[in-house]
């Protein structure tokens, strides 16, 4: 079985950790009310780019983005 696993970068201290897709997920879904429906496999890209990537208050980046994720943290930007 092949995990995929991405590097994400702290922005705070460029530290470079090698993250799974259930790390990613757990961090997009993390601190959100009772009435949150959770990111999952099919959707982590647009919850990643807006609530992470783009948002001030967060210190994360992806650093091997692909095409799609891009183009979804582009817009959001």
């Amino acid at each position: 079985m092949i995990t995929t696993t991405y590097k994400i970068k702290h922005d705070n201290n460029n530290r470079v950790h090698t993250w799974t897709l259930s790390q990613v997920l757990n961090e997009i879904n993390r601190e959100r009310s009772g009435d949150w429906i959770d990111y999952n496999e099919s959707d982590w890209k647009e919850g990643w780019a807006f609530w992470v990537e783009t948002n001030p208050d967060e210190s994360l980046s992806m650093l091997d983005k692909d095409d799609e994720l891009t183009a979804l943290c582009e817009r959001y930007n």
